[in-house]
């Protein structure tokens, strides 16, 4: 039953065709103007696939520029942010070197108040000293006057001839000479004479310190150098000088060379006191 009606059903589709296509069978000319006809529509078709598939192209350039943009917003922001990151920074920066300024402003402002202060004191103390130098004054024919008393007095002395002994040998003999009575305990210096005569003698150099200890304990000194060689003729050497009358009464002297040894002289001595 089946199968007849699967035979009838594809007779009667075979019918339909030969019905519909009966007519063209032999007239080829109305085939090709079917054909003219429907070629446009193909060219449209065409023409539409190609500018689907530049709108496709079209898009997806579109999405990527719309991708690449997203990332140069996304950079943008984030240098947006770098600077404004150093923005704020600068800006704590400002602060703190403005607080700083402000800082160093007060101290500078009370050194300036201390200096101000110690100038105030200083002049004060300078007018005071302007102030009291009349009374303190002396004139110049007050002062001429002393002068010329002083001068006068020092000027004024006593003659004597004390031979005292000689320089020490070297280094290993210091001498003591006890100033005489000639010389009164009312003096206030004496002049010392001293000097020293080599000829053919061997020592090198020599330095002779003659020192008294002065009534306030000081040590007054003078020196004299010679030199000792070997040699046919006289070197001579001598100093005067003043020294304070010492409280012991003793005239010391020292000698930092190696010992004369040879043909030499010298002689210390008292020529005057005042």
């Amino acid at each position: 039953m089946r199968n007849t009606t699967l035979v009838l059903l594809l007779a009667l589709i075979t019918a339909a065709i030969a019905y519909f296509l009966g007519p063209y069978r032999l007239e080829w000319e109305k085939v090709v103007e079917l054909y003219d006809w429907a070629r446009p529509w193909n060219a449209v078709r065409t023409d539409l696939q190609e500018a689907r598939a530049s709108f496709q192209s079209f898009q997806e350039s579109v999405t990527a520029s719309q991708a690449d943009l997203e990332k140069s917003q996304a950079a943008l922001r984030n240098q947006l942010s770098q600077v404004q990151e150093q923005l704020h920074r600068l800006e704590a920066e400002q602060e703190q070197q403005t607080s700083d300024l402000g800082i160093i402003q007060q101290q500078n402002a009370l050194k300036f108040g201390e200096i101000q202060q110690a100038l105030s004191t200083r002049l004060a103390d300078l007018q005071r000293q302007i102030d009291e130098f009349p009374a303190n004054y002396v004139s110049k024919a007050q002062w001429d006057t002393d002068l010329r008393m002083a001068l006068a007095a020092a000027a004024q002395y006593q003659p004597v001839d004390i031979k005292l002994g000689p320089l020490p040998v070297g280094k290993s003999e210091d001498l003591t000479y006890t100033i005489p009575d000639t010389i009164p305990d009312t003096a206030r210096e004496i002049l010392i004479y001293v000097y020293v005569a080599t000829h053919y003698v061997k020592g090198g150099e020599h330095n002779f310190k003659l020192f008294v200890n002065a009534k306030n304990q000081r040590e007054d000194a003078f020196y004299l150098r010679a030199v000792a060689f070997a040699q046919q003729a006289w070197a001579y050497n001598s100093e005067n000088a003043w020294l304070p009358m010492p409280a012991d009464r003793t005239l010391r002297v020292q000698s930092d060379g190696e010992p004369l040894f040879g043909s030499w002289n010298s002689s210390i001595q008292i020529i005057a006191y005042r």
